[in-house]
């Protein structure tokens, strides 16, 4: 009995998932693990397979973390409102595996990590759910630039990291009123916008570099959901490309995966 509470003790610590806090001991230089940001757009516009499709690229991205160091992944929530300083969603730190060589604890620690993905994704759908019903009515926004503000903020506490991650669950279609920005309407007015945040966009920064950024876009008639007749995924992807190489981002580190 005594044995078997130690062990069960030790799976609790090893498998993690606990939400973490930004603390100066976070910044402890080991150049091991991996620290991951996610996006995923809550828009009223996104179909529920779509938003389906956004979390499971998620869990993908969560599952597939490190289990030999010490990881991290905050999520947010993405739409009209973020630039209000809105909380994570999921702030969390995976410990590693510590019995990488017991077959049986592997499958323990690795049940537990799905486990607890499942409490995350039940968290995101009650937000959305949330969000709908909010009179602020954000849903029918998505202002993505906003976003990468705490993509900065996430990557200054994580030089010690081996890895890291940008990942940004989205049709990528920014409608940002504050920004004379709405890129889903027409082709005339989604190049009106672009060149509106290309111009908005002229500094340079260095918080994405060396940054591996994937954007997970719900696919649909057009090849993205709501992408405006005449517009191609590839004046898409390439506006996108210049904004994140304005932040610093090296061009082969940006894909764009339609899901």
């Amino acid at each position: 009995m005594f044995l078997s509470l130690i062990v069960c003790g030790l799976l609790i610590a090893a498998c993690g998932g606990n939400e973490s806090k930004e603390t100066p001991a976070d910044n402890k230089v080991n150049g091991r693990g991996e620290a991951c940001i996610a996006f995923i757009d809550m828009s009223k516009s996104l179909p529920p397979e779509a938003f389906s499709r956004e979390l499971q690229s998620l869990r993908d991205s969560f599952m597939g973390l490190s289990e030999s160091a010490e990881s991290y992944m905050q999520i947010y929530p993405l739409h009209g409102n973020i630039n209000r300083g809105v909380p994570p969603v999921v702030n969390s730190k995976v410990s590693p595996n510590l019995y990488s060589g017991d077959r049986k604890l592997t499958a323990a620690y690795r049940q537990n990590r799905q486990t607890q993905w499942q409490q995350y994704e039940q968290r995101i759908v009650a937000l959305r759910q949330e969000l709908m019903q909010a009179p602020s009515n954000p849903l029918v926004r998505t202002c993505i630039i906003d976003a990468f503000s705490y993509a900065e903020r996430f990557f200054k506490t994580k030089n010690h990291v081996q890895k890291k991650r940008l990942i940004l669950a989205s049709d990528m279609l920014e409608d940002c009123p504050a920004r004379g920005i709405d890129m889903d309407n027409t082709a005339e007015e989604f190049r009106r916008s672009t060149a509106q945040a290309n111009n908005g966009l002229v500094h340079t920064a260095t918080y994405l570099n060396e940054v591996e950024i994937k954007i997970f876009a719900p696919g649909g008639p057009n090849g993205i959901l709501a992408l405006p007749s005449g517009v191609s995924v590839t004046e898409l992807e390439e506006f996108w490309r210049t904004v994140l190489m304005k932040l610093g981002a090296s061009d082969e580190n940006i894909s764009l995966e339609i899901i």
